[in-house]
């Protein structure tokens, strides 16, 4: 037999191997086995609840709210010449808008 036959032979016998469905035979209770040989499972803890973006929320709110207050205090003459009075109470008014709603939330979350 010489070399090409004998690689013939071989690569035939290799793909009947390989295109063979293999036989597939799980013992009765071997899930149960399986599970039985396992540790208890450890009870899961509740994923803890996380406010970073509301803190940033507040965080940016109050800061703006203190600019908001601090501009019209400060800076009265170049705030009046920008346009009239109304923007100077504008801007009060909506800083304390904000800081009350600000401790209604924070009141809330208490």
């Amino acid at each position: 037999m010489n070399t090409a036959e004998r690689d013939r032979k071989f690569d035939a016998m290799l793909t009947a191997a390989l295109e063979r469905r293999p036989e597939i035979a799980v013992p009765e209770g071997f899930a149960a086995r399986v599970a039985a040989g396992l540790p208890a499972r450890a009870a899961a803890r509740p994923a803890r609840e996380t406010h970073y973006g509301r803190a940033a929320m507040y965080g940016c709110m109050l800061l703006l709210t203190v600019v908001m207050a601090w501009i019209p205090l400060t800076h009265t003459a170049a705030v009046l010449a920008m346009g009239s009075g109304a923007s100077l109470v504008e801007m009060g008014c909506t800083a304390m808008a904000m800081l009350l709603f600000y401790f209604a939330e924070m009141w809330q979350a208490a």
